[in-house]
């Protein structure tokens, strides 16, 4: 009687497992869960509208460097000044440009927080609807692309980078079905909007070669012909981008008024072949945030067991098995090649050489990496599932667990890791007192009070900061001697070293990184290193500065802004002007004015 009761309750219990699969595979068409992914990923911006400029903001090459970039070119866009005045004391165009030309047109048209966060919605989306069409096109799994699709998205992309990263998977998909003779037109947007949304310095160097390989493979095949949307295709996008980086094209060749460029001074330093090769395998970069360390252990597996059963498989399921071992072969090769670009011996090599070999980075082809491991992610649940969907009690469910377990870390690592999470704890008000916003950032309130006292047009002076970063001043109107750019003019970077000559030399960690690196021109203290942020309620204070005034002051800075207290300023030649605070409790800077003239 029991074993008959039990019999009956596993009838029942795959009667309902089959109407679940049934009604997943009605409601689930590809344009539902499309429309359903645009939703869920538009939903993560929702916190941004609620909280404004109480939004968390990733700072580094956001908030301090690449949001000024934009709204710089935007100012300068339609202008023939060679010339950038506000930004380290007057800096070339090209040593400010920007990695997503048609993002600029955002900071054109709108002010600039909706500018960026319209910028990180588009990239958002971009992603989900790139990944989700190749995954697709790839697995034949719709349900495995919908969702690896919706956790690539949420994946915390620089924006300002544009579609650099975020897009990969799209040009991929319009390139696929380029080669099929599929929609031409429409793919040949989507390549073209890739050149104008992202760096070819960042990455469209090694999607351009990329492209040259796959062009030669197709012409050496006997349907050469047939292909030419492809070459069209290719060669557009790489001649949007050398019409877009002429100015750099010439600097880097010589051509031109360009100045040299501070990166002839970068100094190479060796780091281990293994440990690099394992930190990259597992970590990837923090510019390209994939977190898949977690995933090697489980694609390695797939790839082992679905190996063995081989001969069981669909041709399907084998087409997977070999795209999967291509891009894991392709990880391993990503994370060997950055591992042998960094060895001593290669770095030797390329500092012997100078220029362009010391400072283009060539190893960031790493950046391929969320695009790899997330299409790793998809082609393992969908070779899982695929396997033990036709078979019958614990097999079957043990699939199903399986890419329950795979698509459940997956989203763990990202939505905790996201600025989805932030953001509600921001809302949550959580973590109101210790995160960056970009209001706590920026300061509007307080810098508007400071421009107010001074009382002159801001073109007419300049400024320096200290305890605070030159951004933030900069995003306010004020003209700089200091700030950060990768491709400022070598000659300022000896000229500002004077002034910070004495705090280096107390530091040697500091003197060597402005040194051999140097893309942060600040007002350095060996007493906060680079620390470039303190809040109203720091007890930190400044004291025994030893700055070069003199030479300061040939920089043009009459004012030095400091987010701390300097409490020996007249010691060194400067009179207190103020001090502001803000009473929006949002605005979290107490900001000291000191008055150090010119000559």
């Amino acid at each position: 009687m029991e074993g008959a009761q039990g019999g009956l309750q596993r009838q029942y219990n795959r009667q309902w497992v089959y109407k679940i699969e049934q009604w997943l595979e009605k409601w689930g068409t590809p344009r539902r869960l499309q429309l359903l992914g645009i939703l869920l990923v538009t939903a993560g911006f929702l916190p941004y509208l609620l909280l404004g400029k109480g939004s968390v903001i990733t700072v580094n090459d956001q908030l301090d460097g690449e949001i000024f970039t934009f709204l710089l070119q935007a100012d300068y866009l339609f202008s023939k000044q060679s010339m950038i005045a506000e930004w380290m004391g007057g800096i070339g165009k090209e040593a400010l440009f920007p990695p997503s030309m048609l993002t600029v047109v955002l900071y054109k048209l709108l002010p600039a927080l909706p500018a960026f966060l319209c910028n990180q919605l588009l990239v958002a989306l971009a992603a989900f609807l790139g990944m989700y069409a190749f995954l697709k096109k790839m697995t034949g799994n719709k349900w495995v692309a919908f969702v690896t699709a919706v956790l690539f998205a949420y994946l915390p992309f620089y924006s300002v980078y544009g579609l650099t990263v975020a897009g990969i998977p799209m040009l991929v998909h319009a390139f696929w079905e380029l080669t099929e003779h599929k929609r031409q037109l429409q793919n040949v947007g989507l390549v073209l909007l890739y050149g104008v949304m992202s760096s070819f310095v960042l990455l469209g160097y090694a999607v351009s070669g990329c492209l040259v390989c796959y062009c030669v493979v197709l012409l050496v095949g006997k349907k050469r012909r047939e292909y030419g949307a492809v070459y069209g295709a290719a060669a557009a996008l790489i001649g949007l981008y050398a019409i877009c980086n002429l100015d750099l094209i010439g600097q880097v060749l010589g051509m031109g008024s360009a100045q040299i460029s501070h990166k002839t001074e970068y100094i190479l330093h060796g780091l281990p072949f293994t440990e690099s090769f394992w930190d990259m395998l597992k970590n990837g970069s923090g510019h390209a945030p994939s977190y898949h360390g977690w995933m090697v252990l489980p694609v390695i597996v797939v790839l082992v067991v679905c190996t063995a059963v081989r001969t069981y498989m669909t041709q399907q399921q084998r087409r997977e098995l070999v795209w999967l071992g291509v891009f894991f072969l392709t990880a391993l090769l990503i994370a060997g090649f950055y591992a042998l670009f960094h060895t001593e011996w290669i770095s030797g090599i390329r500092q012997s050489l100078g220029g362009f070999f010391v400072y283009f980075q060539l190893d960031r082809i790493y950046w391929f990496y969320p695009f790899l491991w997330y299409g790793m992610l998809a082609l393992s649940m969908s070779l899982i599932g695929g396997m033990l969907r036709n078979q019958t009690g614990i097999k079957k469910y043990f699939g199903a667990a399986l890419v329950v377990l795979l698509a459940g870390t997956a989203a763990a690592h990202v939505l905790w890791n996201s600025d989805l999470k932030r953001n509600v704890r921001q809302l949550l008000g959580t973590e109101s007192s210790n995160a960056v916003t970009w209001e706590k950032y920026y300061g509007e309130e307080v810098f508007s009070q400071i421009a107010k006292e001074i009382g002159r047009e801001q073109s007419s002076y300049r400024v320096g900061s200290v305890a605070l970063n030159p951004a933030a001043a900069a995003f306010n109107g004020f003209y700089t001697v200091d700030g950060y750019s990768n491709n400022y003019a070598l000659a300022y970077k000896h000229a500002f070293r004077r002034v910070i000559a004495g705090e280096l030399e107390k530091d040697e960690s500091l003197k060597r990184y402005f040194d051999e690196w140097g893309n942060r021109c600040y007002l350095f203290t060996a007493q906060l290193g680079q620390q470039y942020y303190f809040e109203k309620d720091t007890d930190v204070t400044l004291s025994g500065l030893d700055w070069n005034m003199e030479a300061l002051r040939e920089l043009g800075c009459e004012y030095i802004f400091s987010g701390v207290e300097i409490v020996d300023a007249e010691r060194m030649g400067m009179r207190m002007f103020g001090s502001f605070e803000g009473e929006d409790s949002d605005c979290r800077y107490r900001i000291w004015v000191y008055e150090c003239g010119v000559i």
